[in-house]
């Protein structure tokens, strides 16, 4: 089942993404959906979700530009996030 949250209701979402939870946040045009970048579990989520194959590329959106393999999980990880 799909909760909707309030903006003053962020702690929740952030209990969820801690606990490798996937959640579904506005952008602009199109909702996008968000899941952990170090958490293997949280991926695994994240492909169900999306109904996807893990071989297809998610794309990854992140605050700074040093955040690399190092802080994220990847299943290739032969693979550098740049």
């Amino acid at each position: 089942m799909i909760k909707r949250y309030k903006k003053n209701e962020i702690e929740n979402l952030v209990k969820i993404l801690k606990n490798d939870g996937v959640i579904s946040v506005p952008t602009d045009t199109v909702f996008g959906i968000c899941a952990r970048i170090n958490s293997e579990t949280a991926h695994d989520k994240l492909i169900a979700v999306k109904k996807s194959s893990d071989k297809k590329v998610i794309s990854c959106n992140v605050c700074k530009r040093r955040t690399d393999k190092k802080h994220s999980y990847c299943k290739r990880c032969s693979q550098k996030i740049n």
